[in-house]
């Protein structure tokens, strides 16, 4: 996963708990409102994108699998 140099201190500051905690929850369902999914235009057509917090955004692709949906993060920003 790449990680923007702008977001890399306050990927630092949100703590490790609040990111895995959306990564919990979008590997359980990446259906969840309080996600906000939603799905990326222009150049990142395909892909999808969901918050961590106000400004943090993790932006993502589902494949699908017979075992189900996986996550592929791309990058966070």
């Amino acid at each position: 996963m790449r990680v923007t140099r702008s977001h890399r201190q306050k990927l630092r500051r949100l703590g490790d708990t609040e990111f895995e905690a959306t990564l919990a929850a979008l590997a359980e369902d990446a259906e969840i409102p309080g996600l906000q999914v939603h799905k990326l235009k222009g150049r990142l057509s395909g892909l999808l994108a969901c918050k961590v917090d106000y400004e943090l955004r993790i932006v993502f692709e589902l494949i699908p699998t017979s075992a189900g949906d996986q996550i592929l993060l791309h990058t966070l920003g």
